[in-house]
């Protein structure tokens, strides 16, 4: 990144501070270097492929994670519907047991 910085900012100042008739040989930049070429790394060559087969798994463990969080609001909305169902049956018969007690036990026993 320095290197790069001074190189555009050599550029500017030479061609404000030479006269047209002067030469830029004297002018020497550093030489930029390809950061892909000149970095080595522990995978060598086969680095490329091994980080796209990478990001295309990321994408399909992304997708079954976006799949997963619906499945989960869909039981969460099931849930919900079975316990209000639940409660709403539930109230009549814990009612009816508990008013009609003693009917229900006569009945059970005779």
């Amino acid at each position: 990144m320095e290197v790069e910085l001074q190189h555009c900012t050599a550029a500017r100042l030479s061609a404000s501070a030479h006269e047209p008739d002067q030469q830029d040989a004297t002018l020497q930049f550093p030489p930029r270097h390809d950061k892909a070429k000149t970095t080595r790394t522990p995978g060598g060559d086969a680095m490329e492929p091994r980080i796209t087969e990478l990001e295309t798994r990321f994408e399909y463990i992304h997708r079954d994670l976006n799949e997963v969080r619906n499945d989960v609001k869909s039981i969460k909305n099931r849930l919900t519907y079975i316990a209000g169902a639940a409660a709403v049956i539930g109230a009549p018969l814990a009612w009816i047991a508990n008013n009609r007690m003693d009917q229900i036990l006569l009945l059970l026993t005779s």
